[in-house]
């Protein structure tokens, strides 16, 4: 029990339930980088606004379908067939988790703005359900499902490409930690011509590797210190050279000490001059890279990652190989060299005749095991595989964006998204004015192509909602009032005159039924007159001769007769007259009324003639003033 509590199996015992602990709580590295290559804005801003506003679109990622014909102009048929797949797509919207789906076939302005001016490229703006490590394989799933023949077709976003950026450089990132790993087992095992020393020194990468990204995933997540994918990548290249360096210092260190003595003092005395000697220039770098943590820089504020690399393998690396060299002792130069001093504990020292036969003939082998190794990596670490940008072969990604680019402007592909918030509705009337002169100003910007906002949705004013459109409408209405207003006058006029014609019209025809009833009356005073002849005659002739009373009684009674009729119509027209006499007078007053009522009517009707004159000329200044170009809104916008 007592040889368990030395340093050396406490150093060990220390450091594996270090390790262990950090395999524990180690997060998912795939997922921690993902998280990290996205942008400030999109992992916390995007999803806040997107759970505050309530639109269905919480935790969606955009993506962008490109269908190009590289032949020239998109015909009406394969028009037909994009929206044909569109359409098929927007059915099975829920197999890939789509949540909107807009298409040039939808709104006006989506007509406009997701349509090439050349007519070659149509794009769909798709929102799916789905995070952002698996971002890449709905991708994929989406490309299989618009692909159409004679077509370029793609699915792009910006995020899309940056995180298969980030992935390919990770796979570098791992090959060039293996084979920095491999080239560290072959350069100590060369130097010290021992399999256990490289084999120690890569039980200590591991333990600094594991314990460093542990530490920075957790510190990252618990205390939300800046970090960037390549600060993390940096510090584990940090870590794996200088556990290199640091075992081989020890370890020659070891080599050069007397045979004779002790493996523990000598490892105990290497363990303490190799912190006098290192101390001092890990503790510098550590104050540089905390100081950097303060900066605003984020590549350089994230450079705590390297002070926990460098604390980290300054802390582990020394004792370790103390333990190690404490412990294995001079077995250490397995299966050895006769460079090494003669030892006596050496096991392996007989062996040391076989690893230096034919030493020409190793190195030969040696050889031919590294020079094809260096001539794959030579394209494997070429400078376009480092850098996945600028590949001449281009991911379904990379060739939609610069079909975009190509076809809608660089600006389509990333565009600058400005958001507002306000304690009001931002549909109030006020608000859409800030919000429209903003865009106005934006669009003024320099390089600034176009701008797209809730009350300019297709990059251009719609010239309804200004007040100069308007104006110029209300101008026009009134207009048409002034025609109807000339038109009403001169109808009033007419009506007048038939007002004067119909009065004299009735009164002439009572005057007409009076004459009547005069002619009716005269030819009854002739017939009187004749009759009265008659029976004159009558009584003439009797006087000489006997008088015919029989005939003399007809003539009188027909006399009594025409007497009666006379004596009517005498009464009517005496009741003709009184009758004309009445409506003349009343006519003549219900004229002069109307005559009046008429010269009222027609003062206040040119008097809104000239006022409508001069509000048509207000309202065409207005509409050329500052006025008349803010933005306002109808009261039944809602529903235009």
């Amino acid at each position: 029990m007592r040889k368990l509590l030395k340093p050396k199996w406490l150093f060990l015992f220390f450091w594996g339930i270090v390790v262990f602990a950090s395999i524990l709580i180690l997060r998912n590295i795939t997922t921690f980088v993902n998280e990290q290559t996205a942008m400030p804005q999109d992992a916390t801003t995007s999803p806040k606004y997107q759970q505050q506003w309530g639109h269905g679109l919480t935790n969606s990622q955009s993506l962008t379908l490109v269908f190009n014909n590289s032949n020239g102009k998109l015909s009406k048929q394969q028009r037909q067939q994009i929206s044909t797949t569109l359409a098929k797509l927007n059915r099975r919207a829920d197999d890939y988790g789509i949540n909107q789906l807009r298409t040039p076939t939808g709104m006006t302005n989506d007509r406009h703005l997701l349509r090439s001016n050349d007519g070659s490229t149509e794009l769909a703006l798709v929102a799916v359900q789905t995070s952002r490590a698996d971002l890449s394989v709905i991708a994929n799933q989406l490309n299989n499902a618009i692909a159409i023949a004679d077509l370029n077709t793609s699915v792009t976003s910006t995020d899309l490409i940056y995180q298969q950026h980030v992935q390919q450089q990770r796979r570098n990132l791992l090959i060039s930690m293996l084979v920095g790993s491999l080239l560290s087992l072959i350069i100590l095992g060369l130097i010290f011509r021992s399999l256990l020393v490289p084999l120690l020194n890569l039980l200590c990468q591991m333990v600094t590797l594991i314990t460093t990204i542990s530490f920075i995933t957790n510190a990252r997540l618990a205390w939300h210190w800046p970090l960037t994918a390549n600060a993390l990548s940096l510090a584990s290249l940090i870590s794996l050279i200088l556990t290199s360096l640091l075992t081989w210092h020890f370890m020659y260190a070891y080599w050069q000490s007397s045979a004779t003595t002790v493996p523990t003092t000598v490892s105990l005395k290497i363990l303490t001059l190799q912190y006098r000697q290192w101390a001092l220039v890990f503790i510098s770098l550590i104050l540089i890279t905390i100081t950097l943590h303060w900066t605003a820089f984020i590549s350089l504020a994230a450079a705590w990652a390297i002070t926990v690399a460098l604390g980290i393998t300054l802390l582990a690396v020394p004792p370790l190989n103390y333990a190690f060299t404490a412990w294995l002792g001079d077995n250490l130069f397995w299966p050895g060299t006769t460079a090494w001093p003669t030892r006596p504990r050496n096991l392996w020292g007989q062996l040391s005749k076989f690893g230096h036969w034919q030493p020409a003939l190793g190195s030969l082998a040696v050889a031919l095991l590294l020079l094809p190794g260096l001539i794959l990596a030579n394209g494997q670490f070429a400078d376009d595989n480092l850098r996945p940008w600028r590949q001449n072969q281009l991911s379904n990604a990379e060739l939609g964006q610069q079909l975009v680019q190509a076809h809608f402007g660089t600006g389509a592909t990333a565009p600058i998204t400005i958001t507002l918030r306000a304690p009001q509705n931002l549909t109030q009337q006020q608000s859409l004015q800030t919000i429209d002169h903003l865009t106005t100003k934006l669009r003024a910007v320099p390089n600034v192509a176009q701008v797209i906002s809730v009350t300019q949705p297709t990059g251009q004013p719609l010239s309804n909602f200004y007040v100069n459109q308007q104006l110029a409408t209300i101008n026009i209405d009134l207009a048409g009032k002034l025609t109807s207003m000339a038109k009403l006058k001169s109808q009033l006029t007419t009506d007048q005159q038939s007002l004067e014609q119909a009065a004299t019209s009735r009164h002439t025809k009572s005057v007409d039924q009076l004459s009547d009833r005069i002619n009716d009356l005269a030819e009854l005073n002739d017939q009187v007159q004749r009759q009265l002849q008659a029976i004159d005659t009558t009584l003439t002739t009797s006087a000489e001769a006997e008088p015919d009373l029989t005939k003399v009684n007809q003539q009188v009674t027909k006399l009594d007769h025409l007497t009666d009729r006379m004596t009517t119509a005498l009464n009517h027209v005496v009741t003709a007259q009184t009758t004309v006499a009445t409506e003349a007078g009343h006519v003549d007053q219900r004229v002069h009324h109307v005559n009046q009522s008429l010269k009222q009517t027609v003062q206040p009707l040119t008097t809104l003639l000239a006022s409508l004159k001069n509000t048509k000329t207000y309202l065409h200044d207005l509409a050329a003033s500052q006025v008349g170009r803010s933005f306002y809104l109808p009261a039944n916008a809602a529903t235009n």
